[in-house]
């Protein structure tokens, strides 16, 4: 028998692209066809915001009007987050002008960063979640101590795993950060027994607060469709006999992209009747390495048997 009072959660998501972003959609859609009142935080430009759905979508993180301003007015050096954290850190190897203007930045992104907060807070207060749940972080640290003033405030947190250690910046400081984020939520959850397992042997969490929950079927794109496997290929031009090897997601550096690239060389070698499909974006956070794949996949170009 169903409660009278529908329980009300917040989902916050600050990606608005790619897998979590789709993952946290289709939860939000799942838990409201199934009777809860749900609000997912996201960005203004999520890349799903066209599509219906039973849930409201509120956009916290909207494009920053003064960034193209103020980066005319104080270049930043193009360098990695943890290239910028560790200079920051050190001030080593920058002039003066460059220190002044990546301060002047940094100063005003935390500015901005906590005028959000308080935009985020009084939505929260204003609706009254009986749940928030964490999907994603951007700022690490900044984000920690906005879990822990939403926990003072007495919401209850949930936090998804997705990744219990990240894959390109597994150092003692982020895994103290995450030691935070384990610690702080009332409940935690992994997509895998051995996820668990890794949690508990690394940050000695309580197992009873982690909750194993296997990534279901993304089912977004065809709930009013239903294609069989020879329909999708003619749709993308695909005989069907032909093999196909899938890419899937955003282009960053620990996916290892360029050996995917040398290994298909190798099978082009071995038979002709393959296709490599590489489906997604590159990631611009990392202007290096955004470079070097962006000129890689530039020689693919002209191959048709590598479609991105």
């Amino acid at each position: 028998m169903k409660s009278a009072r529908r329980l009300k959660i917040a989902l916050y998501d600050p990606t608005g692209s790619g897998g979590v972003c789709h993952y946290s959609f289709q939860l939000a859609e799942s838990l409201a066809e199934a009777g809860c009142d749900v609000t997912l935080l996201s960005t203004e430009d999520h890349e799903l915001k066209e599509l219906p759905r039973c849930f409201k979508l509120y956009p916290l993180f909207k494009k920053s009007r003064v960034r193209s301003l103020l980066a005319a007015i104080f270049p930043a050096p193009r360098l990695t987050t943890s290239d910028r954290i560790e200079m920051a850190a050190r001030y080593g190897g920058m002039t003066s002008e460059a220190r002044s203007s990546f301060l002047t930045i940094k100063c005003l992104k935390r500015l901005r960063l906590r005028m959000l907060w308080l935009k985020a807070i009084l939505c929260l207060l204003w609706n009254g979640p009986q749940v928030i749940h964490f999907q994603w972080v951007v700022d690490r640290k900044a984000e920690s101590h906005f879990i822990q003033l939403l926990k003072w405030l007495r919401f209850t947190i949930v936090y998804t795993a997705h990744d219990v250690l990240p894959h390109d910046d597994d150092t003692p400081e982020a895994r103290k950060l995450f030691q935070k984020f384990y610690n702080l939520a009332d409940a935690v959850v992994v997509h895998a027994e051995k996820n668990k397992q890794q949690m508990i042997d690394i940050f000695s969490i309580d197992p009873g607060k982690i909750s194993v929950i296997p990534h279901g079927a993304n089912t977004l794109f065809f709930k009013s469709r239903d294609l069989c496997r020879e329909e999708a290929r003619a749709r993308l031009r695909m005989p069907a006999t032909r093999k196909v090897i899938l890419f899937f997601g955003l282009i960053k550096r620990y996916k290892g992209l360029e050996y995917l690239l040398q290994a298909f060389k190798q099978i082009r070698e071995q038979a002709n009747e393959a296709t490599l499909l590489i489906v997604g974006s590159v990631y611009d956070g990392d202007p290096a390495a955004f470079q070097y794949y962006s000129n890689l996949l530039a020689q693919f170009d002209t191959q048709d048997d590598v479609i991105c």
